[in-house]
C-alpha cells in the first residue's frame, strides 16, 4: 500500500513530483508529473527536511493531505488514503514515428524477479512492428533483481552478447 507518487527536490528547494504510479491514488485523485507540493498536513514543506517530507508520507500513515501548485499555476488540495495498486514493470510500451523512423519505447519501472512474462509481450509487440530503433526508458526505475536486469539485456541483444561478460565485479579494498 503507499500514496503512488515520488517526489523529489528541485536545486531551487521546491518539492515537485517527479513520478505518479497508475491507478493509485494520487493518479486517481489528479495529481500529474512536474506538479508543485506546497503543503504535506498542514505544514509549508519548504520548512521540512527530506527525512520529515518522507515520514509524511510514510506507509505506517493511512492518508495525507497534499496541497500542489500545478504547473499552470493552480492549487488544489487532496486528501490521499493509502490503498493497495498494481505496479507494472513494464509500465508502457509503444510505437512512436520520429523523422520518418519507427521507433519502440518501453518504460520499466523496475526488474522483478517475475519480469520475464511482461518482457516477451513488450518485445513481441516490438519486433511485430518492425521498429529500427528502441528506447529503454530507466527514469524512476528503482532497481530489482540483477537476474532480471541480465535476462532483459539477453533478451535484447540476443546471440550478439554470447561472448560477452554478463557482470563485472571491481573491489575496491
Amino acid at each position: 500500500e503507499s500514496f503512488g507518487l515520488r517526489l523529489g527536490g528541485a536545486t531551487d528547494g521546491r518539492v515537485l513530483v517527479v513520478y505518479v504510479y497508475p491507478n493509485s491514488p494520487a493518479d486517481l485523485a489528479g495529481i500529474k508529473r512536474g506538479d508543485r507540493i506546497t503543503r504535506l498536513n498542514g505544514i509549508d514543506v519548504s520548512s521540512l527536511d527530506g527525512d520529515q517530507i518522507n515520514s509524511a508520507l510514510d506507509s505506517s500513515k493511512d492518508s495525507v493531505v497534499v496541497h500542489t501548485l500545478t504547473r499552470a499555476g493552480q492549487r488544489h488540495q487532496y486528501k490521499l488514503a493509502q490503498k493497495s495498486y498494481e505496479i507494472h514493470a513494464i509500465d508502457q510500451v509503444a510505437i512512436l514515428n520520429y523523422q520518418n523512423e519507427r521507433v519502440g519505447y518501453i518504460h520499466l519501472l523496475s526488474f522483478p524477479r517475475d519480469l520475464y512474462s511482461q518482457m516477451l509481450e513488450a518485445l513481441k509487440t516490438i519486433k511485430q512492428s518492425g521498429v529500427e530503433y528502441l528506447v529503454l526508458d530507466l527514469r524512476y526505475n528503482g532497481g530489482g533483481s540483477a537476474l532480471a536486469a541480465l535476462a532483459f539485456a539477453s533478451a535484447l541483444g540476443g546471440t550478439r552478447l554470447n561472448d560477452l561478460p554478463a557482470e563485472h565485479f571491481l573491489r575496491n579494498d
